[in-house]
This record gives C-alpha cells, sequence and structure tokens, in this order.
C-alpha cells in the first residue's frame, strides 16, 4: 500500500509539473508577442524617422539647383564683366596707340617742312602748292593718318627729287661757264651761242616743276661739237 501511494504521488507531481511547463510555455510565447506588438510602435517610428530624413534629404537635394544656377549665372555676369573690361582696355590701348600714331607722322611732317626749304623753293609754284597741302595735312584728326602718310610720302618724294634735279642743273651749269671761260678761244661763235642759251634756259628753269626740270636738263646736256650741229639746237632754242 505503501509503494502504491508512493508511485500515485509521483505520477501526480508528474502531472502538476507537465501543467507548469506548459503554462511557462504559452506564457512565454505570449510574451514574445507582446514584445513584439510593443516593438512595433518604436521600428514603425524609427522607419517613419528614416523616412522624414530622407523626405528632408531629397527637400535639401531639390534645393540645391537653384543654388547651382544662381552661382552659374553670378558666373556668367562676372565673364560677361570681365569681357567688357578687356575690350574696353583694348579699345582705350588702340586709342593710346593711335594717339601716339597721330604725334608721331605730325612730328614728322613738321621737321620734313622745315628741312625742305633749300634750293630755289620761293617762287616754286609746285613747291608751294604741295607744301600747303603737307601743311594742312597737320590738322588732320587721327582718323586720317593715311591721309597724313600718304601727302607726307607724296612731298618728300617730290622734294628729294627737286633738290636732285636742281642740283644736276647746277652742276650741268658749272661746266658750261668753265668752257666759255677757260676755253674762248676754242669754241665756236655758233657754240658760244648754243651755250649760253643753255646757260639761261637752266638757270630759269631752277624754278619751275621737276618734270619741266627733267626736260631741260636732258635738252641742255648736249655738248656743242662744230657749227654743223646747227640742225641739232634749231628747234630747242625756240621751246
Amino acid at each position: 500500500m505503501a509503494f502504491n501511494l508512493a508511485g500515485l504521488y509521483l505520477i501526480i507531481m508528474g502531472v502538476v509539473i507537465a501543467t507548469d511547463l506548459m503554462q511557462g510555455q504559452t506564457t512565454g510565447n505570449n510574451n514574445v508577442a507582446s514584445y513584439t506588438m510593443k516593438g512595433r510602435i518604436p521600428l514603425q517610428e524609427r522607419a517613419n524617422g528614416a523616412s522624414d530624413s530622407t523626405t528632408a534629404t531629397k527637400t535639401t537635394t531639390t534645393s540645391s539647383p537653384p543654388t547651382t544656377r544662381a552661382s552659374t549665372t553670378d558666373l556668367t555676369s562676372t565673364t560677361k564683366k570681365s569681357m567688357d573690361n578687356d575690350k574696353k582696355e583694348k579699345e582705350e590701348k588702340d586709342k593710346d596707340g593711335l594717339t601716339k600714331l597721330n604725334e608721331k607722322i605730325n612730328n614728322r611732317i613738321r621737321l620734313l617742312m622745315e628741312s625742305s626749304k633749300r634750293g630755289h623753293y620761293q617762287d616754286n609754284d609746285e613747291f608751294n602748292m604741295l607744301f600747303s597741302i603737307l601743311e594742312n595735312a597737320l590738322d588732320l584728326k587721327e582718323n586720317a593718318i593715311d591721309v597724313k602718310y600718304h601727302f607726307y610720302d607724296r612731298f618728300r618724294q617730290y622734294n628729294d627729287n627737286r633738290l636732285k634735279l636742281e642740283k644736276l642743273i647746277t652742276k650741268r651749269m658749272k661746266a658750261i661757264t668753265k668752257i666759255l671761260i677757260d676755253r674762248p678761244d676754242s669754241v665756236s661763235d655758233y657754240c658760244r651761242k648754243v651755250y649760253k642759251m643753255q646757260l639761261a634756259e637752266l638757270d630759269d628753269v631752277l624754278e619751275f616743276s621737276n618734270d619741266l626740270k627733267s626736260y631741260k636738263l636732258e635738252t641742255n646736256s648736249k655738248t656743242c661739237q662744230s657749227d654743223d650741229d646747227d640742225d641739232d639746237y634749231d628747234d630747242y632754242f625756240y621751246l
């Protein structure tokens, strides 16, 4: 009987323990479920927080393009101002260069006018006309520099040629005078007449145009050989 009671007691304790285990498992599961349910709100809140952060980031990113456009606009404006300044600076340099060039040609004209008054120029109509044109060129503005250089070169070439022709004419006159003085007996009356006419022609042409100077110099540079040259000078004497 004692054995049976002990066995029964063990059976009852086993049932109780099993029941407790089963209840504990159910309670544990409920606790886990409860914890999980309770944990959903923080998880959603964190998800919402991340979503809000992403939205904020997107908002910030969306607001960036206007800043970029503003920067591009500022850069374009700065570039335009820089180009305008470069253009203005170039124009000022060009103007300064033009002013210096104008002063340079004006100085050349003045020096040429001063140095040109040599030889037989005072009663020379061609000289006076070209000299007057050159003088008036000094009053032209900076935008007429090409015109100034044109008249400067024209007058310089004319005057150089004038002085050269006058020098050759004077040389020929001296040569004729020497023939008449040094060899009076060796020159025929006819040749003496020719040489005297040459002297007169050359002396008169010194104040004429360069073209006439050149022509008279050529025709009055002939050497009179004898009275047989009479036919060669007939037309020449009456020009």
